[in-house]
């Protein structure tokens, strides 16, 4: 069994609870704790994906708008529906074809595969700070600073990144 717990988050997947229960330390990343339990001899220890995204290219990709934004969301957390994707889409809306907002299921295995994110929000490369849940008022200064700045060679990580596993 394989579970990813939080160093230091108060009362969710909490890293002292699994270590009491028996589970081992595979991978820290930041705040988080790949741990296991009772894995066959011989098994390779689990490890998190890499993050791997590249700023989009309106241009290239065929998009027609000025800012992409791409919302990352994994439905063990918010079920099918991306709460932070509709925000996005709101803020957008003032915008018209402007802004394009893409919905990534990280619940795919594929999605998971290709990018090695959970949950992020990247506006024009550019990724937000990971926090609790997006403001309408966030987004929309999201959306507005994007219009004002050239996209990123690369894209543009935040700190918060153990977020993303």
């Amino acid at each position: 069994m394989v579970v990813d717990a939080c160093a230091d988050v108060w009362g969710f997947m909490p890293e002292e609870f699994f270590s009491r229960l028996g589970f081992s330390t595979a991978q820290a990343r930041g705040r988080r704790r790949l741990m296991y339990l009772g894995l066959p001899a011989g098994t390779c220890l689990p490890q998190y994906l890499e993050p791997r995204y590249e700023p989009p290219r309106p241009a290239d990709e065929q998009v027609g708008a000025e800012v992409v934004v791409d919302v990352f969301f994994t439905p063990l957390c918010t079920g099918l529906v991306s709460e932070e994707a509709a925000v996005m889409r709101k803020a957008a809306e003032a915008y018209g074809n402007r802004v394009s907002v893409r919905e990534w299921n990280a619940g795919d295995p594929e999605v998971r595969k290709r990018f090695g994110i959970a949950r992020a929000i990247f506006v024009n490369g550019v990724m937000r700070p990971n926090d609790d849940t997006i403001s309408l008022e966030e987004a929309a200064g999201l959306v507005a600073g994007a219009l004002n700045r050239p996209i990123p060679d690369q894209a543009v990580w935040d700190d918060s990144i153990s977020r993303l596993f």
